[in-house]
Formats: C-alpha cells, sequence, structure tokens
C-alpha cells in the first residue's frame, strides 16, 4: 500500500466549499447546409468525426453541491444532440435529465433557456427574448429526476452554413438581478481558491499547478483594477526556465490560444525547479473602453499563455464573471482568507489547516483554532457582524442566518482589502471513534447575515486528535512553500555516492518527547506529485516497508511546539540516471509514542537532483 498525506482527512479532499448558482454550458458544432448528409465527408475543416469528439457530445452541469452545504441543488445532464451536425433551418434534439440533489422541494416554473448560436455567455436574470426554446422545469422533490424532450431549431438569420455555432444551454435562468453574495458565490472554475487549475494526472501532463487568492475587490469598479495573489508550484520532473508569461484578461469572454498577444497585464515567472511554489502579486486594469458599469466582465487567467511549460497550457486557462459597478460605489464583503502554502501541509489535494493551539487537541479536550477574515470589498466592515465556528462539520444548510451551536465571535471593523485574525477560543474536540479519525474546524462568516441576504462564506480547517497526552513529529514546511526543510549536502549529489540530509521537525503534541527512529525513501520525483498529494510512504503506519534508510534520533527530545534540525549522515545515493529526485521523511516510525498510533502520518518532502559525475 502507498500512504500518502492527502489521505489524512478521509474524504476531505472531496469537501467542495462552493456555492454555486447556475451553469450556463456550450456546446460547438458545425452547421451544415440544407440537405447536405452528415456522413458526406466534403467540407474542408471539419468532419462530423472531429465534430462529435469535440465539446459537441452529451453535456453536464459543474457538479454541483448539495444544498446542505448552501450551494446549487441542480445537477444536470444531456444524451446525444441529434444530429451532432445540424442544418440550417433544421432543428436539433436531445434529451435534457435534472436531478434535484438538496434537501428541499424546487418549486415548479425554473426556466430553461436554449440558444442555437451564442457566443457570448450569459448571467442569472438574463432575458430569453432573443432564445431559440424555452422550457419550465415542473416541481421537483428531493432526488428526483425530470427529463425534458428539448429540440432546438436552427432558423434565425445569424446562423449560417459551414461555420460553427456555440449553443448554450441555462438551466435555472430566473434569478433577478445579482446581490453581492450572488456575485462572490457565480460558479468559479478551479479546485482550490477563487480560481486554480485541475491537478495534472500524469508527469506528462502540465508540470505547473496553480491557485489564487481572493480577488479585491470582489466587483471591480469600472476604470479601476483588482488585485490578487497567485501561487504557483512546479509538480513535474524538470526545471521550468525564467521567462514563461501570466497573461491577464479584465474581460476577454473566449478562451486565449497559445501564445496570444493584447493582454491586459502580463507577468513573466523566475526559474521554478520541481517542488518550489513561488507567489505572484497580481493587478488587472479595468481601464478598457469596452468595460462599462452596471455589467459582467469575463477576468481571464492564462498560465503559460506562449505554452513554453507545457504544449497543452491553453486547457488550463480559468475565468471567473463578475459585476463591475460604477467609480465610488461602496460596500464590504468578509470572506474566509484563501489559504497558502504554509496552510497546506498535506498538498493541494487535501484540506489545508488552521492554526490551532495545542496542534494536536486530546480528544473531548479544549483547543484554539486561528483563522483569518479578510473584507474583499471597497468600504470598511461595519460593526456587529459575526462569525460562527464549530470544531467538527457542520451538515446544515449553511445558506441560513440562524445556524446555532457554534462559537459566535464579533468581527472587529476590518478596512477595504484589509484582514485580521481570529481567535476561537474554547473549542471541543468531537470523540475519536476510530484511528486516523480528522475533524474539521468549521467557519461561517456572516452568519447571523448582518451584511447579506445570507452568510457570505463557508471555510474549513483540518485537524488531528489523540486520545492522551503524548509528543508527535512532523516535519516543517520551508517559509512560503508547500515542500519541506530538507536538504542535502552536496545540494547536488552524483550517483552511486553518499550525502548528508538535514530535516527539520516540529514537536505537534502537547508534552516533551524524543523524535525515535527516523525512515527515509528515495524516488524519482516523478513517482508522486508531492505538492499534490503529500510525501511518500510505503506500507501501513508503524510496519512501513522499502525504507531507503532508518537512524536512531532517540536521544533528540523536543519540547511541544519546539522544533529541531536532525542531521542524516551516509544516505547513500542511488545509482540511477541523472535528474531530480525526492526524498520523504517520517519520525517515529516504530510508533514509541502514542500519538504516532492515532494520527495518520504525512511524510515531509523535498526534490534534489542528482548531477552526472
Amino acid at each position: 500500500m502507498t500512504g500518502n498525506s492527502n489521505t489524512a482527512a478521509p474524504g476531505l479532499a472531496a469537501l467542495a466549499l462552493v456555492l454555486a448558482l447556475a451553469v450556463a454550458a456550450p456546446s460547438d458544432a458545425l452547421v451544415i447546409p440544407d440537405g447536405i448528409a452528415t456522413s458526406a465527408a466534403n467540407f474542408e475543416r471539419t468532419s462530423p468525426a472531429a465534430v462529435a469528439a469535440s465539446p459537441g457530445g452529451p453535456r453536464r452541469s459543474v457538479a454541483a453541491p448539495s444544498s446542505e452545504s448552501g450551494g446549487n441543488p441542480i445537477l444536470w445532464f444531456t444524451d446525444y444532440f441529434v444530429p451532432v451536425v445540424p442544418e440550417v433551418g433544421g432543428k436539433r434534439a436531445f434529451t435534457l435529465s435534472v436531478v434535484n440533489l438538496g434537501g428541499k422541494t424546487i418549486a415548479k416554473g425554473a426556466v430553461v433557456i436554449i440558444w442555437a448560436n451564442r457566443t457570448v455567455p450569459v448571467v442569472c436574470g438574463v432575458s430569453g427574448a432573443d432564445a431559440d426554446a424555452e422550457y419550465k422545469l415542473p416541481e421537483i422533490p428531493p432526488f428526483k429526476t425530470v427529463t425534458l424532450k428539448v429540440k432546438v431549431p436552427y432558423t434565425s438569420d445569424p446562423i449560417k452554413a459551414n461555420s460553427t455555432a456555440t449553443m448554450r444551454i441555462f438551466v435555472d435562468a430566473t434569478f433577478e438581478r445579482p446581490s453581492l453574495t450572488a456575485v462572490a458565490d457565480s460558479p468559479l472554475p478551479g479546485r482550490r481558491g477563487p480560481l486554480g487549475n485541475a491537478a495534472p494526472s500524469s508527469f506528462d501532463g502540465n508540470p505547473l499547478a496553480w491557485w489564487t487568492s481572493h480577488f479585491i475587490p470582489l466587483m471591480p469598479e469600472a476604470g479601476g483594477k483588482r488585485k490578487f495573489t497567485l501561487w504557483i508550484v512546479n509538480v513535474g520532473d524538470k526545471t521550468i526556465p525564467k521567462g514563461t508569461v501570466v497573461s491577464l484578461w479584465a474581460n476577454r469572454t473566449l478562451p486565449a490560444a497559445c501564445g496570444v498577444t493584447g493582454a491586459d497585464a502580463e507577468y513573466k515567472l523566475p526559474e521554478i525547479v520541481p517542488f518550489k511554489t513561488i507567489a505572484l502579486k497580481l493587478t488587472v486594469p479595468y481601464t478598457s473602453d469596452a468595460i462599462a458599469p452596471n455589467a459582467y466582465a469575463r477576468m481571464r487567467l492564462f498560465v503559460d499563455s506562449k505554452c513554453s511549460a507545457f504544449n497543452s497550457s491553453f486547457e488550463d486557462q480559468a475565468h471567473t464573471d463578475t459585476y463591475v459597478v460604477e467609480k465610488g460605489t461602496d460596500y464590504s464583503y468578509l470572506v474566509a482568507v484563501e489559504l497558502g502554502p504554509d496552510n497546506l501541509p498535506f498538498g493541494l489535494e487535501s484540506v489545508g489547516i488552521y492554526d490551532t493551539e495545542p496542534k494536536i487537541p486530546i480528544t473531548n479536550g479544549l483547543f484554539t483554532a486561528s483563522f483569518g477574515i479578510q473584507n474583499i470589498g471597497t468600504a470598511t466592515s461595519p460593526e456587529g457582524v459575526k462569525v460562527e465556528v464549530w470544531p467538527k462539520f457542520q451538515f446544515g444548510d449553511m445558506s441560513l442566518c440562524n445556524n446555532t451551536g457554534g462559537l459566535q465571535i464579533d468581527i472587529p471593523k476590518i478596512g477595504a482589502g484589509k484582514s485580521k485574525t481570529i481567535v476561537a477560543e474554547g473549542l471541543k474536540a468531537p470523540p475519536l471513534t476510530e484511528q486516523y479519525d480528522g475533524s474539521l474546524v468549521f467557519v461561517l462568516v456572516d452568519s447571523e447575515c448582518k451584511t447579506n441576504t445570507k452568510p457570505s462564506d463557508v471555510a474549513a480547517g483540518y485537524y488531528d486528535r489523540m486520545p492522551s497526552s503524548s509528543a508527535y513529529f512532523a516535519g516543517v514546511q520551508a517559509k512560503g512553500q508547500l515542500a519541506y526543510s530538507i536538504k542535502t549536502t552536496p545540494k547536488a549529489p552524483k550517483p552511486n555516492t553518499t550525502m548528508t540530509i538535514k530535516a527539520k521537525f516540529m514537536n505537534w503534541g502537547n508534552v516533551e518527547g524524543a523524535i525515535g527512529q527516523v525512515g527515509l525513501w528515495v524516488m524519482p520525483v516523478e513517482y508522486l506529485a508531492a505538492p499534490l498529494f503529500g510525501g511518500a510512504w510505503y506500507g501501513n503506519p508503524c510496519a512501513y516497508t522499502g525504507l531507503s534508510l532508518t537512524a536512531d534520533f532517540s536521544d533528540v527530545v523536543v519540547k511541544p511546539g519546539k522544533s529541531k534540525t536532525i542531521q542524516i549522515k551516509d544516505v547513500r545515493v542511488p545509482a540511477v540516471t541523472p535528474g531530480w529526485y525526492q526524498v520523504s521523511i517520517l519520525a517515529d516510525t516504530n510508533c514509541t509514542l502514542p500519538a504516532s498510533s492515532w494520527v495518520l502520518p504525512w511524510a515531509a518532502y523535498a526534490a534534489f537532483e542528482i548531477v552526472a559525475p
């Protein structure tokens, strides 16, 4: 069995705290003249097979979270469009299935609007006056699926033969002009943060994984600007040379191609070695004449826009639709601060952590959690706004203003674009039900709806528990990095030689204890993208296998909350092909400390280069 740190939080990587409203999905298809069979291979640029292989087949919405987490209760999907290549003056038929994943009945009358050819995305409250088809859904009780037999006419004047038409489907298009919470909750692509790219599935894919902080302000002013932090980590096995370009547009509807020019802002990246994380402070100007107030703009972010690091980076560009306001529009909007690398010890694909004291609480014991609240509006937030905090996951409807049972804390006034640390004291760790059973600090911002019609944000931080007092040792991350404070001497060793490894460990427990037996593994970087999934370990907790080396540090005693650097000498460098390799390290591998048998281990890791002799 291969263990890695994302398993330290079973099921938590799937925790999608996304408050989505609706999804408008496009599907491109080539339109052919009336009377030409779709099987005829008589178009030069696109064949029916190419159309079918493109995003012209069945569509589905973004996976909607259940209404228990405050998200869109609607999940929908289609069967194949018939015909795959529609005719001018003809029609296209398919079945649309709509499922209610929420806990409440969806009232009769929710609207589905479809356009045969609409390039520009639609927003909530869009008029269906120019739509080619409109349907109303029946009442949908929880977990019920309804189906519609849909027909889309291709008869409007803008539709031309031998050209591509973008069919657009908008399920639940009945919202009014958006409120602040509607803007904040609009569907955003991305795994983590307001924007982020998908995790590379293999080392043949994109070596750059990235995510962003919140955008400031939430709703930019026409003629103003927007700022945010972009974090990028190299999860590949080769160095990314200096000069990779990041391009930004305040309003670009269509995806950009590799080598695109004309962005509103461009940045060049420094050299990025494997497993290194960099942070960029980005600014997007909203000064173009094409950007008007009281309308939506689609901000687009394209990391590696020249496709120099990866030839298909265009597939990972992302966008977010936001409402542009008039200059001088004042509002406040409070959210939990987006977590950066220092709070992601288990990797990008797992839930991050808040600062807790003690680091690992005793089950049924009291602890303190600290986290940031940020104002992403344009005016100072008012007094009297509260955040509610629970020591475990909450299954209730987080879109309501009357949740109970948590610790209510007053949020001080926060200036526009600023953040403050909130300290939740006296939280009680829930009882342990089994080994490796983690929990969450669950946060609901503006829980009483002081500033909006519903709470403004939901967030969570993972923490472990132990049944009794114990020391527990974990690696220490390098500042601003997903990777850990581990160094090899020499920095770049040669094959079949020896090296010294220095690693820093912290005592996360509540009593002093010895680091004990340390085990390490050395393997190629390509074996596991550790910044995504955590450091690799093999076997089972307390019964590890495949270790490259073990060393005894039973004489190194560390007080709670303190750290020490250990030095492992005479580590054999494998006789391998030169390139980038990773080392992962665990303390107390023989589980002499009680907590080591209850806390699922996460290995400290770092990358190093083996050079030719």
